[in-house]
């Protein structure tokens, strides 16, 4: 076995990946994120090899040389072994991964995996994207969720418990709770923040509850919470729900159903958009909300 250090260019990854052989398929997402981390200067040598095996067969680093090739950036310091037994290839990923709550555990983040699920979904939200936008989420690198993460902290930790403790009484996922907190937080302030999600969590304790937007919307996903279970109700689904009911909601209209809308960019519901129809709805007695109308 023979080992060395050198720049990985454009050519130089095309000339390896001439004996890439029976290797596994190109995962487009995987590929997609290295690129996107080498274009924007974010790339850190961790010590991971290229690797090829006694027949100079490549049997590790395909994603990193396409991601070389489809940047143009070249790889620097980049560890090259060869000569490796041909079996090799069975042991290589067999590491348990990294996550991104190992990542906010090393700074002392509390509640790692919730903050990074909220925070993941915020980063899209803040660069123009839907939440449903996968695969500008999984451009989304390790680097820039610990910066947004330890920027945001505070917040975060404020957010976490309210939404814990949320979830069980009306059904969204404390992820989806956390997220809508938020962007209520940001965009309308403490008040109607608490709320809103008051509503969702307590009830309506005067008058006719029923087509209260926070009470209609909680009793939906309690039912299907019953019949599938929390987990098999997509956070998108969650998210598009929650963000219609504060609409209606912060209009002071009632909400007569719930309707899931598709999860295209297009049409994803905005934040305190005025519904469609509201001139049409029927307004929420007065004593239960007062209309807080914003913008269009």
């Amino acid at each position: 076995m023979k080992q060395k250090t050198i720049t990985v260019t454009p050519t130089i990854a095309e000339r390896y990946l001439e004996h890439n052989i029976n290797n596994r398929s190109i995962k487009k997402g995987k590929l997609e994120k290295f690129a996107y981390s080498l274009s924007a200067g974010q790339w850190v040598q961790n010590g991971d090899s290229i690797r090829f095996d006694t027949t100079g067969t490549l049997i590790d680093g395909q994603h990193r040389l396409k991601a070389v090739i489809v940047s143009q950036v070249p790889l620097l310091n980049q560890l090259v072994i060869t000569g490796l037994a041909p079996e090799a290839w069975r042991t290589i990923d067999d590491g348990t991964k990294r996550t991104d709550a190992d990542l906010l555990q090393r700074h002392g983040v509390k509640s790692a995996s919730g903050k990074a699920a909220i925070s993941k979904v915020l980063m899209l939200i803040e660069r123009g994207f839907s939440p449903e936008n996968k695969s500008q989420k999984n451009l989304i690198t390790k680097e820039e969720l610990e910066t947004w993460v330890l920027e945001h902290e505070d917040e975060l930790t404020r957010i976490n418990p309210v939404a814990e403790s949320a979830s069980p009484i009306c059904g969204f996922s404390k992820t989806a709770l956390g997220i809508v907190m938020y962007e209520i937080n940001k965009h309308f302030g403490p008040d109607m923040e608490a709320e809103f999600i008051g509503g969702l969590r307590d009830g309506v304790p005067y008058g006719d509850e029923r087509n209260d937007p926070r009470v209609r919307v909680r009793n939906w996903m309690l039912r299907k919470q019953r019949q599938r279970g929390v987990k098999n109700v997509k956070l998108e689904a969650q998210l598009a729900v929650l963000i219609n009911a504060f609409n209606v909601w912060i209009h002071g209209k009632q909400m007569q159903a719930v309707n899931v809308p598709t999860y295209d960019a297009a049409v994803f519901p905005i934040l305190g958009k005025k519904p469609r129809g509201i001139d049409t709805m029927q307004e929420l007695i007065a004593h239960e909300v007062s209309p807080h109308l914003v913008a269009d």
